[in-house]
């Protein structure tokens, strides 16, 4: 059971061992944000690099979203063996992958060997990210899962903000000098082991459920994952296209293009942790989604009109002010709504709508970008977005209370 909002198997008085906990459930939420963004900013030069492969414009685009079909396409199953066989033996397997895969792109000769590799930092992803957020279930609860899970999803973006960064930096001195950041699994290997525990799930975890447990809100769980796909589509623009988006305005910089989808990860990171908790207890669910699908799409739009630098890096800024809002409202909803017993494979379900999102999104882009130009996606998507925000308009005027 959770007791105040503490995990439930730790002493009330070991406040060492359960900020190490917390410490290591932030950390593990970073890999999966450096998974693809850490080698986004060495795009460019990568397909430069091997101009002479076939769909090269298209397969170095996917070197971002190859993980994400194969964590779509895993994490359901990821989720029946967390439910079925326990949580920590998964996160550790998965860190190991995450290692080796993820820094075997410094080493490989071969598009179709880094491709490969790729494939293999899915897996990894896969059980880091489905045990990471069923572990966020498991430990919290009430006021005190809200206030953590904003305070995550930000420690997740500023970590966005440093693997951008470094990322950038590293691709000005070789394109291949980006993926030996994720190396830094090795050093987060250790904090699993030694802290995360195996939860009680012999027994219910929330107060509220009985010994059966509540029946599974499959329409709302389905909505919630129709919105992942459809929020990943159209966030996933900036990892795939904003550093060709910046050289054909003119900037031809690894190292801005780093910063500028650091700039994202900053603003969302900073909402998210600083105002998430303020707005959610503000706001209905269904509030909070339509201002930031409507912000969301409203900054894409604003890429389509505003020239310069500086503008971009405002609008940019507004795009990860909204992401600060609606992916922790998502992933809350989802984990609160999801009986303990089921839970594993719910958040596994929702990580697969949000990579299969991910892994769409050169699809839907790329074919707008080459038939007219990449500022055209970019109002392609953010129309898609406002119309989101609309139908969450829509709901909550049908609903007789604003919030489930």
């Amino acid at each position: 059971m959770v007791e105040n909002g503490a995990p439930s198997s730790l002493p009330q008085t070991d406040q060492d061992q359960r900020m190490a906990v917390r410490f290591t459930l932030l950390m593990t939420g970073t890999m999966t944000v450096m998974a693809g963004a850490t080698i986004a900013p060495a795009l460019p030069a990568l397909a430069d690099h091997f101009a002479g492969s076939p769909n090269v414009e298209y397969l170095s685009r996917f070197l971002i979203t190859l993980p994400s079909i194969v964590i779509a396409t895993f994490a359901p199953f990821a989720g029946f063996i967390v439910d079925r066989f326990g949580r920590k033996r998964p996160l550790v397997s998965g860190i190991v992958l995450y290692g080796i895969a993820g820094s075997a792109g410094f080493f490989l000769t071969s598009l179709s060997g880094i491709l490969i590799s790729r494939a293999f930092l899915g897996l990894g992803v896969t059980g880091v990210m489905t045990v990471s957020s069923t572990l966020m279930g498991d430990y919290f609860s009430g006021r005190v899962r809200e206030r953590f899970m904003g305070f995550r999803q930000g420690f997740i973006q500023y970590g966005g903000v440093v693997f951008l960064t470094l990322g950038g930096i590293l691709a000005s001195f070789d394109w291949r000098a980006p993926f030996l950041v994720y190396l830094l699994a090795f050093a987060i290997l250790p904090l699993a082991l030694i802290y995360i525990f195996e939860p009680d799930r012999n027994r219910p975890l929330d107060d509220a459920e009985t010994s059966r447990g509540p029946s599974v809100p499959y329409f709302v769980i389905a909505m919630l994952y129709g919105i992942g796909v459809l929020q990943s589509v159209a966030f996933y623009m900036g990892p795939t296209q904003l550093a060709f988006f910046l050289r054909d305005v003119g900037v031809f910089s690894p190292t801005v293009a780093g910063l500028a989808m650091a700039l994202i990860s900053f603003a969302s990171a900073t909402v998210s942790m600083f105002t998430f908790s303020w707005f959610r207890r503000t706001f209905s669910r269904d509030s909070i989604f339509i201002i930031a699908f409507v912000g969301f799409g409203a900054s894409y739009w604003l890429m389509t009109v505003v020239t310069g630098l500086v503008p971009i890096l405002f609008v940019l800024s507004l795009t990860g002010a909204c992401l600060g809002l609606l992916m922790p409202n998502l992933s809350l909803w989802v984990i609160d709504i999801a009986p303990a017993r089921v839970r594993g494979r719910i958040l596994g379900g929702l990580a697969t709508s949000i990579f299969v999102g991910h892994f769409l999104s050169p699809l839907v882009s790329q074919p707008i970008a080459e038939a007219w130009n990449i500022g055209t996606a970019y109002a392609v998507l953010g129309t898609a977005m406002v119309f989101v925000g609309l139908f969450f308009a829509i709901r909550r005027r049908q609903r007789e209370s604003p919030a489930d």
